[in-house]
């Protein structure tokens, strides 16, 4: 069978098993999500392992992927925001966080905010020193002194 007879030959419409297994597949089933093996069964294939790689491959079912794809887009628009979108959003939520008296939660969603804007940076330095059992002693001597000098100022102030 040449080129253009298969082509020819391919359906124009997908069928509704094939979208079944594209909503399975794109939205999973029970709120998990779904390998195609899975999305081909719940669809109701008698061989879900064959026909989950077939139906996904552009040369066999080219309208499947193409229903796959678009899903795919839909999906991805409906939740796409862009960055004022995304602080307002954080923004509803730490104000519902501070009427709940979660403040951990509104704190949180601020600091998100506030980085997000580039007016928080958050900045960690990890220093590894090799340090002789000397050096260590002393080091130790000294925050101990530290402390001392810092408990009788309190009771000194006190």
């Amino acid at each position: 069978m040449g080129y253009i007879t298969s082509i020819m030959s391919l359906t124009k419409k997908i069928t509704p098993q094939q979208d079944k297994f594209v909503m399975f597949l794109v939205y999973g089933h029970d709120g998990e999500p779904c390998s195609q093996t899975e999305a081909a069964k719940l669809a109701g294939y008698a061989d879900p392992g064959n026909y989950a790689s077939r139906l996904m491959n552009v040369n066999e079912y080219p309208l499947v992927v193409a229903h796959y794809e678009d899903k795919l887009r839909e999906l991805h628009s409906k939740y796409e925001q862009d960055l004022p979108g995304q602080k307002a959003t954080l923004g509803q939520l730490r104000d519902a966080a501070k009427k709940k008296g979660r403040f951990a939660d509104a704190i949180r969603a601020q600091e998100i905010i506030m980085k997000a804007d580039g007016r928080f940076v958050d900045k960690r330095l990890n220093m590894n020193v090799k340090v002789s059992p000397d050096e260590a002693r002393e080091k130790n001597e000294r925050l101990v002194n530290i402390v001392k000098t810092k408990l009788a100022m309190k009771k000194i102030k006190s």
